[in-house]
């Protein structure tokens, strides 16, 4: 069993009210990481899609979004 399992489970064998902080807190962090993606996502459309200078530079850019995307997603 890894260290972080045994931290969580640990965790998640306390009070109710335990339980619920570390749930809100996932869900901040969880929160935040959107916030903080859909900023550089943002970001890179305008300075490199929008902006490309040639089609094949707004392709590829395009391209690296879109792979972005689907890693994000997994």
């Amino acid at each position: 069993m890894t260290a972080l399992r045994r931290d969580i489970e640990n965790a998640a064998s306390g009070s109710d009210d335990e339980c619920h902080a570390i749930m809100q807190q996932l869900s901040s962090i969880r929160g935040a990481m959107n916030g903080l993606s859909m900023i550089f996502l943002e970001e890179h459309v305008r300075k490199h899609i929008a902006q490309g200078k040639t089609e094949a530079e707004r392709e590829r850019a395009a391209d690296d979004l879109l792979a972005a995307l689907k890693a994000f997603r997994a």
